[in-house]
């Protein structure tokens, strides 16, 4: 697959299906130059972050993925957790507003990376 410039991707991409994400996501290896990357508010759920986290371990210059607003689910964001282990360059992964209950991923070891969330359940979960 030949190379791709950052500056041949927008830095925010709208309307993107579970399947076009996943045809972006196999392009992805053959970016190296690509640092941030904003996915925020597309529909494409846990199918794609299955392609994404596929992905990650090879975008070795990413160091910003926004998936806020995504639709991922706890199977999606287990993908994407155990990539990062591949990828050591990824300082944000903000997956605030999906549909990740907060307990499934608050309770693995992410500590390199900042995980955030905006669930309007926090309150309750937490509450004492």
């Amino acid at each position: 697959m030949p190379s791709l410039h950052a500056d041949c991707l927008p830095h925010q991409v709208h309307g993107m299906s579970a399947h076009a994400c996943g045809v972006l996501a196999a392009a992805l290896p053959g970016c190296p130059t690509l640092e941030r990357l904003d996915l925020s508010m597309n529909p494409f759920g846990d199918m794609g972050a299955w392609g994404l986290a596929w992905a990650l371990p090879e975008c070795s210059r990413l160091r910003e993925l926004d998936l806020s607003s995504c639709e991922v689910g706890d199977d999606g964001a287990d993908e994407l957790l155990e990539a990062l282990d591949a990828n050591t360059t990824l300082a944000t992964l903000d997956l605030r507003g999906n549909k990740i209950h907060p307990k499934h991923v608050l309770g693995r070891d992410v500590a390199r990376v900042r995980l955030e969330f905006q669930r309007p359940v926090l309150s309750s979960v937490f509450a004492v």
